[in-house]
């Protein structure tokens, strides 16, 4: 064999380890539970799907926070810093912002709004059917979709709505009939 063959069977054989090296680093940091973060499972876009939910940390870029699923009929929770949201419906994350909606049957239905960085949480579109049982608004809020306006921070919100819990079958509830858009600004 001569010089240069050798050379180069040499340059194959150490670049055959280093991938072989890079690939096992990788698969054990991936596989790194402590550090990594999920996706909470869900139905549709952004919809927690409460038969596959575990306690789960989620990150984005700008946002992390995490669902906890509720003990025996309790219900599940947005935990996003000190912040603990019940009944958690849906949630959509644009950077910074996560959107998310709550139910009426654990406490006061919302779509509301939490800058991941400082926390701070607000509603954005409120109640409107106050009744006997559910005293703090029997409406249902789902979001479809959140968009944002690239030169400010103007949000298009999309979402299902329904005035009554008990009166609503969720299973034809997401459709047109149901849409109603809401345009908000983030000052």
């Amino acid at each position: 064999m001569n010089k240069e063959n050798f050379s180069m069977t040499r340059i194959i054989i150490f670049s055959v380890v280093a991938l072989l090296a890079a690939f096992t680093i990788g698969y054990y940091i991936g596989n790194d539970n402590s550090r990594r973060a999920t996706v909470v499972p869900s139905t549709k876009d952004g919809l927690v799907d409460q038969k596959l939910i575990t306690t789960n940390d989620i990150a984005t870029r700008e946002c992390n926070f995490r669902i906890e699923p509720g003990n025996n009929n309790e219900p599940k929770a947005l935990v996003i810093d000190k912040l603990k949201l019940i009944d958690i419906d849906s949630y959509k994350v644009i950077g910074n912002k996560l959107f998310y909606t709550t139910g009426p049957v654990y406490g006061k239905p919302e779509i509301g709004i939490i800058d991941c960085v400082s926390a701070i949480n607000k509603t954005i579109v409120f109640p409107e059917n106050k009744q006997g049982s559910y005293p703090y608004g029997s409406d249902v809020f789902r979001l479809k979709k959140v968009t944002k306006k690239l030169t400010a921070n103007v949000y298009n919100i999309q979402y299902w709505y329904g005035a009554d819990v008990d009166k609503i079958d969720m299973k034809k509830f997401e459709n047109d009939q149901n849409l109603k858009t809401f345009i908000f600004k983030n000052d």
